[in-house]
């Protein structure tokens, strides 16, 4: 897979799109730390959505990621500050990932795959 930068101009819309390419897919949330072992948040969960949280501070943007976490319970990860964000994927399978980059902190990855397979 390559990664493609989303230009900030078009997160909101990549966000929205991607959500609705996606919404019910398997996924994972993984944080990258500088110089430690990636924890991951949550595994083989089902995306509910991508979007930008609302009253985004300072003017910039903070992406929220929604997953479900059980019948009636929804895990939600918030990233303050961003200032990159990636697309990678494959062009033989319906797997992707969307790498979130903030000013400072972890680098969030949101991995997808569909619910018929999954790859590592």
């Amino acid at each position: 897979m390559q990664a493609t930068e989303i230009a900030p101009e078009q997160w909101d819309g990549f966000f929205r799109q991607f959500t609705r390419e996606h919404q019910g897919w398997q996924s994972a949330i993984e944080l990258h730390h500088p110089d430690a072992i990636p924890e991951r948040m949550a595994d083989g969960l089902p995306l509910k959505s991508i979007k930008l949280a609302d009253g985004d501070t300072d003017g910039w943007a903070s992406p929220s990621i929604a997953i479900h976490a059980g019948e009636k319970e929804m895990l939600t990860h918030t990233i303050g500050r961003v200032r990159q964000v990636f697309v990678a994927e494959s062009p033989d399978t319906p797997d992707a990932l969307v790498q979130i980059e903030p000013t400072s902190g972890p680098v969030t990855v949101l991995r997808i795959w569909s619910m018929e397979r999954r790859t590592e």
